[in-house]
């Protein structure tokens, strides 16, 4: 069984929901995406709970809708460059569960290189990164 997107094939001998990778595998530009991508997606989330817990109970929802909205936007803009990780914890976890489980018709290993760099420093760095921004932000109001 295997369904095909706009960029993505996805089939049941392959890596399915165990993976996250990229269209094009480019170790630097895969790792500044990723970098990129967790950064903006964690200060909109940082900035819209600071927005939230700022305003009357009347704008809270607009708020809130609005980082979601944005959140969502951004994903669906990066989804075909990073290959939609910016969880560090569920790209390595989950390629350690398709390695350690029985799945018939494999077929591919897990690329350990790519996981480490791209999927778990990358979106490290870009969550540190986004802390610090938002803390700054947030001192300057």
């Amino acid at each position: 069984m295997c369904f095909a997107w706009q960029f993505f094939a996805f089939c049941a001998a392959s890596y399915s929901i165990f993976a996250a990778y990229p269209v094009e595998k480019n170790m630097p530009l895969n790792f500044l995406q990723e970098v990129i991508a967790t950064f903006v997606f964690l200060f909109l989330v940082f900035i819209g709970i600071a927005g939230v817990t700022a305003t009357t109970a009347d704008n809270q929802s607009l708020v809130i809708g609005a980082v979601g909205f944005a959140a969502v936007a951004f994903m669906a803009l990066t989804f075909n460059s990073t290959g939609f990780s910016m969880n560090a914890m569920r790209s390595v976890f989950s390629s350690i569960w398709f390695t350690i489980l029985p799945i018939p018709n494999k077929g591919e290993k897990v690329d350990w290189g790519y996981q480490i760099i791209v999927n778990f420093i990358g979106s490290s760095i870009g969550g540190i990164l986004a802390v610090i921004a938002t803390s700054v932000v947030k001192s300057m109001l």
